[in-house]
């Protein structure tokens, strides 16, 4: 019997003689009625549109090819052998198995893209004869040929592949297109010799082999077919060190670790920042700072307010089995992640624990790098290594943060700017508000330094936005479009504290 609003068949009885009927001897029908089949699975010319039994695991090939098939639901999430969905009608690959250890085959279909095809292909790997108009989905690396011949617009699609992609693609020189591009070669020989120069960025944070072993969160695995791997965050050019520094002075200390650090990771190719702690008084530009050193290091930023953090499940995710549940803060910002090392900000991390609520708990696994090898996010059920991700924490002091959690970081001390370093990181925040446009005058002046040189930078900050605001809307706006005209200045008064009126004394 089947579930109108499922194409499975949800009574064992009915699986057993489908799979009997079919000659699939050899199986396992599991408890969530998935089955294991041990031995070749040949639905050759079966005319089916869908298959009515999901696959697990096929010890064996799987031939699903010549049928009149429009999805590849129901196929099993992992092949030891080959993968033959050829000659049917997918307009789309999702569904199909995340890992296949031998030839990978959705020839003649009316596929547009390749997404949802494993990363890696072990032996050969052929999508000819499909409508595809590029390669953007194609895998990293393919052990045997790779054919994409008869396919439109195919030529065009080499000149927009990554020298990465093409290096993968035809280092074993067996890829055939059966077209003829007079560039390619040139393309492909410089694109090799970039890439000899360059060491392996590729770091792999999620195991699609663990993805089976241990049963996870099966869709929402596969929906990520693609972005197991991220790039090695590696700083060559140190000068975003010196700007840092020009901008925030008072935080020399953390910068030059930061330097020291990266240089390192060069050395050992293995990015691995220790966890950092800023304490320091509020508004003193702790936030400020570490934006601006994810910006400059080109990674992913994520922001995390452990004052008003509930739960442990903001950074571990909460059970898929609950309602509305999703992953947790840690697995997000490396999924969104450009590269393998987002920083994520522990805000005011004194704050996070209470006596009804404590967030953190999770946060001593994620800090150490054996244990976040290996992290579980609850919602995701699986093991992914997290161990690359940037930890700054923030906080106005160490009270209320234990032993445990403060041997984990690096503290820094941060003390307040002098003036003069104040001066800079107010002319600082000024080109980060008005986006070093050229319609402003380069820097404010020394009256507007003068009036702010004694506020925190968060008042500061909103002072500068304020004052540009109010001085943009007394501003004709041709001028703001024509940079050729005396530039938009910000006027001092605007900065000038407006006193209490002082009531008369009378009767």
């Amino acid at each position: 019997m089947k579930n109108k609003k499922s194409q499975f068949f949800t009574d064992k009885e009915e699986i057993k003689k489908w799979l009997d009927s079919n000659s699939i001897d050899s199986y396992t029908i599991n408890d969530d009625l998935t089955v294991d089949a041990f031995g070749d699975v040949i639905l050759f010319n079966k005319k089916l549109i869908k298959i009515p039994v999901q696959f697990n695991i096929v010890i064996g090939s799987f031939f699903c090819s010549s049928c009149s098939l429009t999805t590849l639901k129901g196929c099993p999430i992992k092949v030891k052998g080959s993968f033959y969905c050829s000659n049917n009608k997918l307009t789309s690959l999702e569904f199909c198995p995340l890992d296949v250890d031998d030839d990978f085959d959705c020839s003649y279909n009316q596929l547009n893209n390749l997404e949802y095809v494993p990363t890696y292909i072990t032996s050969d790997f052929n999508c000819s004869f499909n409508q595809l108009s590029n390669l953007k989905y194609a895998p990293l690396g393919v052990g045997g040929e790779f054919t994409c011949n008869d396919n439109p617009f195919i030529d065009e699609a080499f000149n927009t592949m990554t020298s990465d992609q093409i290096k993968c693609h035809l280092k074993f020189d067996r890829l055939h297109t059966h077209n003829k591009n007079d560039n390619l070669e040139i393309i492909i020989n410089k694109s090799l010799l970039e890439l000899d120069e360059k060491p392996k960025k590729d770091f792999q944070w999620i195991d699609s082999n663990n993805v089976i072993t241990d049963r996870g969160n099966i869709d929402f695995i596969k929906s990520l077919n693609g972005k197991y791997f991220k790039e090695r965050l590696v700083i060559k050019d140190e000068t975003i060190f010196d700007k840092l520094l020009n901008e925030f002075p008072n935080f020399k200390e953390v910068i030059d670790f930061y330097k020291a650090q990266f240089r390192l990771s060069l050395i050992t190719n293995d990015t691995k920042i220790p966890p950092v702690l800023l304490l320091g008084a509020p508004g003193i530009g702790k936030t400020m700072f570490v934006k601006k050193l994810a910006e400059y290091i080109d990674t992913g930023f994520t922001f995390i307010d452990m004052g008003s953090a509930s739960a442990s499940f903001v950074l571990s995710g909460h059970s898929s089995s609950w309602h509305d549940s999703k992953h947790g803060k840690a697995f997000d910002a490396m999924l969104k992640s450009n590269t393998a090392s987002p920083i994520i900000l522990l805000d005011e991390l004194e704050k996070s624990t209470t006596h009804d609520r404590n967030p953190i708990t999770s946060l001593y696994q994620l800090l150490e790098e054996t244990n976040s090898k290996a992290f579980v996010d609850e919602f995701v059920n699986f093991p992914t290594d997290l161990s690359k991700i940037i930890y700054i924490g923030s906080a106005n002091s160490t009270t209320g943060l234990s032993e445990p959690l403060l041997t984990r970081f690096m503290v820094f001390d941060i003390p307040n700017p002098t003036p003069s370093e104040q001066a800079k990181i107010l002319q600082s925040i000024y080109r980060s508000e008005i986006k070093n446009s050229p319609l402003f005058e380069d820097k404010l002046n020394d009256e507007i330094i003068e009036a702010l040189i004694n506020d925190s930078l968060r008042v500061a900050k909103i002072k500068i936005n304020k004052a540009i605001s109010t001085t943009l809307l007394n501003v004709d706006m041709s001028k703001i479009h024509d940079n050729k005209k005396s530039k938009i200045k910000i006027n001092s008064f605007l900065f000038k504290e407006d006193k209490p009126n002082k009531k008369a004394i009378g009767f």
